[in-house]
Parts: structure tokens; sequence; C-alpha cells
């Protein structure tokens, strides 16, 4: 019961970040600008218009 309580506040905690700010990014939200480039550079798939193929 704890664990669905836990569940439960962490989706209605989603939604009423959706609810008060419908068109914000919920990663932007979240983190910091600085911490989304660090993201963006530790990851390359995340950079816009920089396609990697691998096989």
């Amino acid at each position: 019961m704890i664990f669905v309580f836990i569940g439960g506040l962490i989706v209605s905690t989603g939604g009423y970040l959706y609810a008060k700010y419908p068109r914000a990014n919920m990663i932007e939200l979240l983190f910091s600008k600085d911490e989304i480039e660090a993201m963006k550079d530790d990851h390359p798939e995340l950079q816009k218009g920089k396609r990697r193929l691998e096989l």
C-alpha cells in the first residue's frame, strides 16, 4: 500500500505540473539549462540535426 501511495503522489504531482504549465517541457521544469546541455553533450542522440548510425 505504501508503494501505491508513493506512485499516486508521483502521478498526481506530474498531473498538477502539466495542468499548471501546459505548454512547458517537463524536462525543462525538472532540470536547469546547464544540466540539459550537459546531458546533450553526453548523449549525441539527443542533439538535434546530428544523426549517427551505429552498427
